[in-house]
């Protein structure tokens, strides 16, 4: 009987313990909720202000980051430099290049960004348009055209001549604004979508400025990656991993594929479920040509000369072996540019050079077969 009495004297004690904390977390809560210095009563829990304000304040943010990209008085001066070079010391050359690998590596993240919040602001105007085209730019296109127009039909021109759009795209597009879920934008929300697109074109002319310069100044800043596959694809793989440092990173296996498009809006359309005519769609987006389009496995770096030298049927072997040789000379060029040593192609050539006699003997007949006496 005592025990049992001194059981619940207990379990009742706990009760009343819970009690007093709930009361005292909720006395806190309410004080951390509301700041009354003289406002008033004004909500500061960040996460709650943030949905009562909806997308906009999200919208806002990411624009106020990609003005400050944009408009950073480092980067003006740096885009003015590259600009107004004519001649300059190695040193100062060096730095230039540095400092614009260092920028091609945040303007990737701002881009990506600032496609999120046009996909976004666009969304309700047509939702399904982000999943039909994959591409950011290409969506940025269309948006362009489309704006608030409900009837696709009307605008198809556009859309291949301005949006850069295969057939197949156009119709597919047409066919799901013609189903759509999406109601027309208000004028306001049509404004926030146009801001958008001026900011990524406005990225994009950062990002074209600063590639145009290391494609002129990549013998000097990797002479071993441009003696092996050329400077204009040195630049656009550098452009493409965001950097020298980043690029150091990627294994061969994947530098055969950086760069490559594997899903477009024309494979995911129904219209063919062949990566091939997939990627002849996306050329068609990019404004190559038919007989470079990317093939699977193949990325940049089936563009270079090496690679297109060999028969067909040997090339997934000699991307192989270039992408192996490439991270070799990454590396090096690397180290030497993170030293301030001594800058040369020596090692690009040399591997261009045996991968040229590797070449020449996977092309020669087999050796005839010696009759053995018995």
């Amino acid at each position: 009987m005592d025990f049992t009495q001194t059981l619940t004297e207990s379990l009742l004690d706990d009760l009343d313990d819970l009690s007093d904390t709930e009361e005292l977390t909720n006395t806190a809560s309410s004080n951390e909720s509301y700041d009354t210095g003289g406002v008033g009563l004004l909500p500061t829990n960040k996460k709650e202000d943030g949905v009562s304000n909806g997308k906009s304040g999200g919208y806002k943010e990411s624009k106020k980051r990609s003005v400050e990209f944009a408009e950073d008085p480092r980067l003006q001066s740096h885009l003015a430099s590259i600009s107004e070079l004519t001649s300059t010391s190695e040193e100062d050359g060096y730095t230039l290049m540095t400092t614009s690998n260092k920028y091609l590596a945040s303007i990737q993240n701002v881009l990506n960004r600032a496609h999120a919040d046009l996909a976004t602001a666009y969304k309700p105007k047509f939702p399904e348009l982000e999943e039909l085209v994959i591409d950011p730019i290409a969506y940025k296109n269309a948006v362009q055209v489309i704006q608030n127009e409900m009837d696709l039909s009307s605008i198809n021109e556009q859309l291949n001549s301005v949006a850069k759009l295969s057939s197949n795209q156009i119709i597919t597009l047409s066919v799901a604004s013609s189903t759509t879920s999406g109601m027309p934008l208000t004028q306001p929300q049509l404004q926030h979508v146009n801001e958008c697109i001026q900011y990524i074109d406005r990225l994009l002319d950062i990002k074209a400025r600063l590639i145009n310069h290391l494609e002129q100044h990549m013998k000097n800043l990797a002479p071993n990656i441009c003696a092996l596959i050329g400077p204009t694809l040195a630049a656009r793989m550098v452009a493409t991993a965001g950097g020298m440092a980043e690029l150091t990173r990627i294994p061969s296996c994947n530098l055969q594929v950086l760069g490559q498009i594997k899903n477009t809006g024309a494979s995911r359309a129904g219209m063919s479920t062949n990566i091939i005519s997939a990627t002849a769609a996306s050329s068609a987006v990019a404004g190559t040509s038919a007989s470079n389009v990317f093939k699977p496995h193949e990325g940049i770096l089936s563009e270079c000369e090496l690679y297109n030298c060999v028969p067909a049927h040997l090339q997934r072997k000699a991307l192989k072996v270039i992408a192996a040789k490439l991270a070799l000379v990454i590396r090096c060029d690397y180290v030497n540019l993170e030293s301030g040593r001594a800058r040369t192609n020596t090692s690009g050539l040399k591997f261009r050079s045996d991968i040229e006699k590797k070449f020449v003997k996977w092309d020669e007949p087999d050796n005839a077969p010696v009759v053995k006496a018995l």
